[in-house]
């Protein structure tokens, strides 16, 4: 089965005086149908109001947010996902007493 992903914002930072978002808190959790893994990440953003892509906070949303974040960021973030997932499924050290 292949791993499966949740991409969540968990927090905002903006400028009160324009709403400008400046600051994310996010995290992407991942789950191979039997184990699961979270990687947590923060990201920062221009916020110029004379910006013409500048984006006032209430008409902000998650997947504006999400889609801010520079790709390779979230390819990391989501690689980390999958190492911790695959060293859950295939652990490459075990603790234990044998002779219990």
């Amino acid at each position: 089965m292949a791993n499966t992903y949740l991409w969540e914002v968990t927090n905002l930072e903006w400028t009160t005086a324009n709403g400008g978002v400046y600051h994310a808190d996010w995290r992407v959790g991942g789950t191979d149908g039997t184990f699961t893994a979270t990687a947590f990440r923060s990201s920062k953003f221009e916020a110029d109001p004379d910006s013409s892509d500048f984006v006032p906070l209430a008409d902000v949303t998650q997947e504006m947010v999400l889609g801010w974040i520079p790709q390779g960021v979230k390819d990391a973030a989501q690689s980390s996902v999958d190492r911790s997932l695959e060293k859950q499924a295939n652990p490459p050290s075990s603790e234990g007493l044998p002779w219990i």
